[in-house]
């Protein structure tokens, strides 16, 4: 049975991780504004989820929301 291969070179791999880091690295700030889809109107929501949707809408991470 084959074993895993060689053991990567240790310069290598932290230059490849530190590279990938920053390839996906996001700064995002607070700047309050209202991101995505509001809730559907169809659907009789707990005012709780409201409030929690509309505080992820306002969140800095809602700046990276994306369409699925």
């Amino acid at each position: 049975m084959a074993g895993p291969g060689r053991a990567p070179q240790e310069h290598l791999s932290r230059e490849r991780d530190q590279a990938r880091r920053e390839a996906i690295t996001t700064k995002v700030t607070h700047d309050g504004v209202l991101r995505g889809k509001p809730l559907p109107k169809e659907t009789p929501w707990h005012p709780r989820t409201v409030a929690w949707w509309a505080t992820w809408r306002r969140s800095p991470l809602a700046q990276t929301f994306t369409e699925s």
